[in-house]
């Protein structure tokens, strides 16, 4: 059953990965569903531990449903993302903007299209001014 949820690919086929060894395939993990204790997380998890190349790898599951660290890989990476800004101040915000988690134990936006609404929802993000909240600032017209 594990090896269904696998594709195996030589190492040549993979440009970026051209200067491994011969032989050492890397695993894709075709599950679908990579969040944080599903069966794809679990499957990256066990592939890597028994030493095995897996994409994604755990480590970029995690990153991926963190969306200011998946807008900022993006970015170097020269994929197009929408502008955003990380800070701590509420005071900074003109809405309408989209209000992102950086915590680790939330992964809840808020949307704020008033200037009212501003403080609460930024406190919650940031569960009480704890951690950072990333911005995106939205079009007026949305």
């Amino acid at each position: 059953m594990l090896n269904e949820m696998f594709l195996k690919v030589k190492p040549e086929l993979l440009p970026a990965y051209s200067d491994e060894t011969p032989g050492d395939a890397a695993l894709f993990n075709m599950a679908g569903d990579y969040s944080y204790l599903s069966e794809g997380y679990y499957l990256s998890q066990d592939a890597c531990l028994r030493g095995k190349r897996v994409f994604p790898s755990p480590e970029e599951i995690l990153d991926a449903y963190v969306v200011p660290l998946a807008l900022e890989k993006a970015r170097q990476n020269k994929i197009a993302t929408p502008e955003y800004k990380i800070t701590n101040d509420e005071f900074g915000i003109e809405p309408p903007v989209l209000l992102y988690p950086i915590n680790p134990f939330s992964d809840r936006f808020e949307l704020v299209s008033t200037l009212e609404d501003a403080p609460k929802k930024f406190r919650t993000v940031t569960r009480l001014g704890k951690y950072a909240a990333c911005v995106q600032e939205l079009p007026h017209d949305d």
